[in-house]
């Protein structure tokens, strides 16, 4: 009893401190890398807002494309991932990078079944989270997100709008929307440092851009931005780019799409990535007998579909739709999950 109370009490209390203390740090620490046990793994931007040297140390400083998603819902729709896959599998030696604006808890792998046999695939598909607040913190836009946002009419759409020209300002590189789905390789698109993309002959389109970070276009277009943003419209944004475009070179957007380069920056016309133009997107989603998969993948890098339009438009596993002939043959380990 002696030997008890003076040896091995001591000791289980000592014990009990220590695991104590363990407990503490391996709960700080699955917290801080933000990872859930039912959730899936992010790596937080926030805490490289400044530092290149860390953003390069964990993306190995490879090119890389962002993704953004804003919705808040805790699930990336299937179609999103398809997005992902094609992106990720065309181009394996760049970062396909998913940024998410909301919390870890909330993304969940019983919701996001496609995304997470997809990460298994492809490597190179990497997660992130950021904090809205902390990534337009100090940069031009923090002015909309404390003031007019609070206003807007799609928050989900302009927090999006927001947050792209937020991670090319802090970090450069090039950023596509989820409903963009890449239908070759864009190898050639990313030697462009600065890169623009219209939507028609006359109208450029924030679905794909590419900056040097903190170029002074990029600045201006921030600028304008500020200066235009109208909560109570959908595409405000958009619409600030071509503003900008007008601005900075001090020419019409058609004779920039027309130049194709000018002054360092490259502006890639319609059939690059808006193939099916606005218009006429519904077009998509008709049967056909054209073979759209291949007569697309010669003429363009991308093929824009209109995801806020579309993304309730069901279809059949052997539907000839241009959409679906694309999605089948750029995304065939997502497809199965597409169709009704």
């Amino acid at each position: 009893m002696v030997f008890l109370r003076h040896t091995f009490l001591p000791c289980l209390r000592i014990s009990t401190v220590v695991l104590f203390f363990c407990c503490v740090y391996c709960a700080f620490y699955c917290f801080s890398s933000n990872q859930d046990q039912s959730g899936l793994v992010l790596t937080d931007l926030g805490r490289m807002l400044g530092d290149l040297n860390a953003f390069d140390a964990t993306f190995g400083r490879r090119q890389v494309v962002f993704f953004v998603e804003t919705s808040n819902s805790g699930k990336v729709l299937e179609r999103h991932v398809c997005s992902l896959e094609a992106a990720a599998s065309l181009n394996p030696n760049v970062t396909v990078l998913l940024v998410m604006t909301q919390q870890t808890s909330q993304i969940r792998r019983e919701n996001n079944t496609a995304l997470v046999r997809l990460l298994d695939e492809y490597p190179n598909i990497r997660l992130a989270c950021v904090e809205s607040k902390q990534l337009l913190k100090n940069t031009v836009l923090e002015e909309i997100w404390t003031t007019k946002f609070l206003h807007s009419v799609a928050p989900v759409q302009h927090l999006s709008d927001l947050v792209r020209l937020a991670l090319l300002w802090h970090f450069g590189g090039v950023y596509m929307d989820l409903d963009v789905l890449t239908v070759r390789n864009l190898s050639l698109v990313l030697r462009e440092a600065n890169l623009l993309a219209a939507d028609d002959a006359d109208h450029l389109n924030s679905c794909v851009m590419g900056f040097e970070r903190r170029h002074p276009l990029l600045q201006t277009l921030l600028e304008v931005v500020r200066a235009e943003y109208d909560p109570k419209s959908y595409s405000t944004v958009p619409t600030a780019i071509n503003s900008a475009v007008v601005a900075y070179f001090n020419l019409s957007v058609e004779e920039a799409v027309k130049l194709r380069k000018w002054q360092g920056v490259r502006f890639y016309n319609s059939n690059s990535f808006s193939p099916f133009k606005y218009a006429k997107y519904l077009n998509l989603f008709y049967p056909t007998s054209i073979n759209w998969a291949d007569r697309i993948s010669r003429s363009s890098y991308g093929v824009h579909f209109w995801g806020s339009h579309t993304n309730n438009i069901l279809f059949k596993e052997n539907s000839t739709a241009p959409f679906v002939q694309l999605a089948r043959k750029f995304c065939p380990k997502t497809y199965p999950s597409l169709y009704t």
